[in-house]
């Protein structure tokens, strides 16, 4: 908006220059909707307001306004641009009270305000006409206050602002069934126009000369609205509100032409944010957001308002990621872009619907989302060897076996003398070929969704039906569930139904038949690969122990769930032991709400659920989700997941129409309060005609649209629901995610997807389990005379050289040393790594394999919720892989810092100094317990802690030019090392590492052939021209630390209050400085570059005044002004040659940072003025994300620049592999 504002005050003769002390213009007038309110509902009678948190929760203070954002608006970016010190109050507000406040404008927006003053009546909001009227009275105040001819040269002067429309169509035109009948969109638009006209000429009438009014925003992209008006499981915008939208702008551009011609000296602007939106919603990551179809409050559909407020589920813990704060509202992070882009956003709508979502109790992991299921679904198997690629004729899974109770049984129990059937009209009535098969549904049962997705063209049969006769049949899976089965074999006594004891059994005789069809190994693969799913316990409770009351009166409810688990257990360790490693089992729905439960245990008349069935229904699903952790941690290989289906069967239940229902309470079949199995049938008088209606089928079971509700596309989006929504029985689409990991192979995928390898060696990685090897390439010599060629990531990560272009790929596949004994001569290795895990090393290096799958699959997987930071955004090269390493470091990377050496030239360095990254890291490593071990045969690294800086003090002869004593202490401390301990020999110095910031750190690191050629070195002389190898060298930040703390370094004003354009003040060393003061110094008052800063400047002032601060190598490439520049907010120009960037593996310094070439320094104005402010407040913004990562702490936090140097060094080990035979 302000580049279109600029214009604006350009064509009305306001705009001279920035830099003045005075606002440019004498007052800011705000009217509109929600999306500008500042706190005028506050004290209204509405449910419209946003003052309570999380609203504010990033504004000034953390505090609630009334802004319905997290923090500021665009209108509050606008006015610190304009250059007012503070923000049009909201005029109903305590601050308006103090009446010079009104001087330099007010607001007097509402939200749920529209153009048409019905759409505010039906919100008890200010109507746009009350507006004026407020209006009116504000201006009498300010003519009392400064007389009537002051007062119309600041009326005349002030830029109106509105912005409103969007309430208009969402909270009134759409949501009205009447209106919508007898008035078409286009009509109602026209309606709308004349409104508008007259609220102009009002406003031409009191002496407002200039007005900006802002289009309408793509109304279909908004979160709510695609909830709302998309249909069920849409994730896409609704084009034909986007449509209404298009039009509506067309006509408001034509009525504000006609009425600029119209009106004398009018200046009227439209501002097009409909565009500007749309790009940001379809290309979120290029403008800096992750994520723009969900907001951040809640589950990020459409909370708004009292919906959106601290006990709001879902809330993200990082809104500078999302395009949307609440349903219909913009973050802070979206309104700065929206200010240089023009959109000032109009979104405003207010709903009283609300989604909840399904968690997936992942036993022994995480909990997760269920809009990505199939996602995970597709991680699962290529983490477990079984997916290739969509599209294949072949299944994702060998078979799938399911057993329990009525809800998975496909027919087992029609050829029993059991009462529990359903092979009878109506049940199967939109099945295939409207057949009853014996599923107690009126169609398909979640299962067959299940198998569809899995690619299975067949369902797995009924085992005791007539279609398992064809034994083929079973290679593929099959259903052993009964009706009326339960976790204890004596409910299906009860009902001669086939017990989980004797479905177990059928199992085995089912592995008898595969084996004799297939063979031993080939049915082992099978039985071993194929997912399990268990869906029982409802049984146990309504059938069994609820409607016994003599069991009731001597065994608790938590007693009898103590019980099942018992026999829960004993199944799992059966189904172990008889090859299944693949197991998913479904917790309990919430009882108390099924019809029949309710009817039988609700007492007369009710229609509520049962609150005491729910509360056991919960304490039951604890004690299953415990008991399965503990199982899955005694059982080795289990990979076993308990699916919550508890909570989105009660949202469906509790809120049937936002999941497309009409009734919950009642079933379909008959009455709908009690009937089942015998009791529906085809003579039921009451059935319904249309069961997609209804959750329920009959009294218990599902109806084929609550089914098909988790079913989702190969693509991760949902066929028919809102996926924002849980749905029952989300549990049967698919078996998603497993406690512990299947490893494969991780090949390069793409050189730049995260750390760019710069190596181009091609090792076959070690086979484990069922992945496939890579073809095999020549190993690279570890010979101390030759350059090793240690490929730096398992991780995929750019690395790139600022001189230039160079950037190269670094292969994921590590490579394997393999030594004979503990000889210092060894060679490199293609062999794979033995199955067997026997040795100390190879369980070191079987656990790096485990972290190299792991960050792998992350490239395809969501991010990862973090209670600290989540990693997103241009600034990183692959942001989730990131996350990702990180995570897998901070479980797993041990690092043993031997204890030989004296302070001080080892265990000892500097902390106040340009070099304090030597004495800081040190220091960090000496008192660290995460990640610090002091037993070596669990070390993944080795830390050398040899301080450079206290050699050149206390060991180097000043101006002696003789770095022998240097070159010996290093030497002497390395055979040291590796004669009292093996660990050095064992693999040639290449997990080891030591860390320097002098600028002889690359040279002493020489002294020791195996140590400059192999071992991992963290220099701050970053330079690739000095034999710097970013594939297995880390590059580290130099940081000028004065008193040895952050104290006063870190923070900085806005761009719109630094004056200058770019500045650099230091002394003339190295090639690149004398070039830049010979260009630049005292030449420019843009390019503010001096030698010596004039007496009473403050250099850190002079930073923090700055948009960009050049940073020009001296003697050697690193440079502290680099960190000095992002501490201040000012965003870094990196001058120099061969300088590989701190942490270039992650980091994607073009983001965020202008790379300058030396040749290129007379240019430099022209490169940094072609920098669209829109861009420069992307890489302003990224600036202040990525400093966490160079901020030095003490003691260490996570993500600050210890961990990131440590995470560095990570990456590094992860591409060695050490052997020995």
């Amino acid at each position: 908006m302000f580049t279109s504002l600029i214009s604006f005050l350009v064509l009305t003769g306001f705009y001279a220059s920035f830099g003045t002390g005075q606002p440019l213009v004498p007052a800011l007038i705000i009217m509109g909707d929600s999306v500008v309110d500042a706190g005028n509902n506050n004290l209204r009678l509405t449910l419209v307001k946003a003052n309570f948190p999380p609203y504010g929760r990033d504004f000034l203070a953390h505090t609630a306004t009334g802004r319905f954002s997290n923090g500021k608006l665009a209108i509050d970016f606008t006015a610190e641009n304009l250059g007012f010190t503070s923000y049009p109050v909201a005029y109903l507000s305590q601050d308006a009270a103090n009446e010079t406040n009104l001087l330099t404008g007010a607001n007097f927006a509402s939200g749920a305000s529209g153009y048409h003053d019905g759409t505010s009546l039906l919100y008890n909001a200010i109507s746009l006409t009350q507006q004026v009227e407020n209006y009116k009275e504000y201006q009498s105040k300010v003519t009392s206050m400064v007389g009537r001819d002051k007062a119309n040269e600041i009326f005349k002067g002030a830029i109106h602002l509105l912005s409103t429309g969007s309430s208009d169509f969402l909270q009134s035109y759409y949501i009205n069934p009447i209106l919508n009948a007898i008035v078409t969109p286009d009509r109602f638009s026209d309606r709308l126009m004349r409104f508008y006209s007259t609220f102009i000429q009002n406003m031409y009438d009191l002496g407002a000369r200039r007005i900006g009014v802002t289009s309408l925003p793509p109304l279909g992209c908004l979160p709510a609205a695609i909830t709302m008006f998309g249909g069920i499981g849409s994730n896409t915008c609704v084009e034909r509100l986007n449509r209404d939208a298009v039009s509506f702008n067309t006509k408001l551009n034509n009525t504000s032409v006609n009425l600029a011609n119209k009106l004398p000296g009018l200046k009227l602007v439209v501002f097009d944010i409909y565009n500007p939106l749309l790009n940001m919603v379809m290309k979120p990551e290029e403008n800096g957001f992750f994520e723009s179809r969900r907001a951040c409050c809640g589950t990020g559909t459409v909370e708004t308002s009292f919906l959106c407020n601290a006990l709001s589920v879902g809330t993200c813990s990082n809104a500078t990621s999302y395009v949307f704060w609440d349903g219909f509202h913009p973050s802070e992070a979206a309104n700065p872009i929206s200010l240089l882009s023009r959109p000032l956003k109009a979104l405003t709508i207010h709903h009283l619907f609300v989604h909840s979502s399904i968690s997936l109790s992942i036993t022994g992991l995480r909990i997760f989302k269920d809009e990505n299921m199939f996602k995970r679904l597709i991680s699962f198997l290529v983490l477990t060897g079984f997916y290739t690629s969509f599209g294949t004729s072949q299944p994702l899974v060998p078979a799938l076996l399911i057993m329990g109770d009525s809800v998975v049984d496909a027919g087992n129990n029609n050829l029993r003398l059991t009462l529990v059937k359903a092979n009878f009209p109506p049940y199967g009535r939109d099945f295939l070929a409207h057949t009853a098969t014996g599923r107690f549904s009126n169609g398909k049962l979640a299962i067959d969704f299940t198998a569809e997705n899995l690619g299975f063209t067949s369902y797995p049969v009924a085992y005791l039906s007539q279609d398992a006769a064809n034994e083929t049949n079973l290679l593929t899976g099959a259903n052993f569930a009964s009706g009326a089965s339960g976790y204890h074999d004596g409910t299906s006594l009860l009902y001669n139904a086939i017990s989980l004891t004797q479905q177990v059994e059928n199992y085995k005789e089912y592995q008898s038949k595969v084996t004799s069809m297939v063979g031993r190994d080939k049915a082992n693969e099978i039985f071993k690969g194929a997912i399990h799913l268990l869906s029982t316990g409802s049984s146990d409770f309504l059938q069994s122990y609820y409607i016994n009351p003599i069991l009731n009166a001597i065994v608790a409810p938590d007693r009898f769930s103590d019980r099942l688990m018992r026999f829960y257990s004993t199944f799992i360790q059966n189904m172990y032991d008889l090859g299944a490693r693949r197991i998913g089992v479904t917790s309990l729905p919430p009882l108390g709400c099924l019809p029949a439960a309710i009817t039988m245990f609700g007492g007369i008349g009710s229609n509520t659920c049962v609150e005491r069935l729910n509360r056991d229904a919960v304490s039951f699903n604890t004690k299953l989700n415990n008991t399965s952790v503990n199982l899955a941690n005694k059982l080795p290989g289990l990979k076993l997941v308990v699916f919550d289906i508890y909570n989105p069967l009660l949202n469906m239940v509790m809120k049937p129409e936002e999941n497309g229902f009409f009734e919950s309470r009642r079933a379909c079949c008959g009455t709908g309060t009690v009937e089942t199995s015998f009791l529906c049938n085809a003579l039921s008088v009451g059935t319904c005609s249309n069961a997609t209606s209804y959750v329920f089928w009959d009294g218990f079971h599902p109806s084929e649209a609550a089914n098909q509700m988790g079913d989702e596309d190969v693509d991760g989006k949902c066929r028919m629901s809102a996926c924002s929504s849980a749905k029952l029985f989300l549990f049967m689409v698919p078996l998603v995610l497993v406690s512990g990991f299947v490893f494969v192979n991780i090949g390069p995928k793409c050189p730049t997807s995260f750390l760019t390898s710069l190596s181009t060696t091609h090792i076959s990685p070690p086979l484990l389990l069922s992945s496939p090897s890579l073809p095999p390439a020549p190993a690279p010599s570890l010979q101390a005379a030759k350059e090793v060629s240690l490929p730096t990531s398992a991780l995929s990560t750019k690395v790139e050289s600022v001189q230039g272009d160079r950037n190269r790929t670094i292969q994921l596949n590590p490579i394997n040393i393999t030594l004979v004994s503990n000889n210092v001569t060894s060679t490199a290795s293609s062999e794979l790594m033995k199955k067997r895990v026997t040795k100390k090393i190879d369980k070191i290096e079987f656990e790096l394999q485990k972290a190299r799958v792991a960050i792998k699959a992350a490239s395809m997987d969501d991010p990862v919720d973090d209670p600290d930071y989540v990693p997103i955004g241009p600034m990183y090269w692959n942001a989730k892989v990131f996350h990702r390493s990180y995570l897998e470091m901070e479980k797993q990377f041990k690092i043993f810092v031997y204890k030989e050496g004296d302070p001080p030239l080892f265990h000892d360095g500097p902390c106040k100094s340009i070099y304090s990254m030597e004495g800081n890291f040190i220091y960090e490593m000496e008192r660290d317990t995460h990640f610090r071990t002091n037993n070596p045969d669990k070390a993944h690294a080795f830390y050398l802690p040899l301080s450079v800086v206290k050699m050149v003090r206390y060991v180097y002869q000043r101006d002696s030019h003789d770095f022998g004593p240097i070159r010996r202490t290093v030497r002497d401390y390395i055979d040291l090392v590796s004669d009292r301990y093996p660990y050095w020999n064992r693999s040639i110095g290449a997990d080891h590492f030591i860390l320097s910031c002098h600028d002889w750190g690359p040279e002493a690191s020489f002294s020791h052939p195996h140590l400059g050629q192999n071992s991992i070195r963290a220099l701050c002389n970053a330079n690739t021209s000095e034999r710097f190898k970013p594939r297995k060298d880390v590059s580290i930040p130099e940081i000028n630390l004065r008193t040895g703390s952050l104290k006063g370094l870190v923070g900085g004003p806005s761009p719109s209050i630094r004056p200058i354009l770019a500045f650099f003040a230091g002394g003339v060393h190295g090639p690149v400085r004398p070039v830049l003061l010979q260009h630049w110094e005292n030449k420019d008052k843009d390019i503010s570059v001096h030698k010596y800063l004039p007496k009473g400047t403050s250099y850190p002032d002079m930073m923090r005044s700055s948009k960009f601060c050049l940073c020009p190598s001296g003697y050697e490439v690193a440079s502290p002004r680099i960190v000095e520049a992002l501490y201040s907010g000012c965003v870094p120009v990196l001058i120099n040659s061969g300088y590989v960037p701190p942490f270039s593996d992650v980091l994607n310094w073009r983001s965020f940072s202008v790379i300058v070439s030396v040749e290129d320094i007379p240019k430099l104005k022209t490169i940094l003025t072609s920098i669209s402010p829109r861009q420069y407040l992307k890489m302003y913004r990224r600036v202040l994300k990525v400093r966490r990562h160079f901020e030095v702490n003490s003691p260490a936090k996570r993500f600050d620049v210890f961990h990131m140097i440590l995470h560095s060094i990570w990456v590094r080990r992860l591409n060695v592999r050490i052997r020995e035979v």
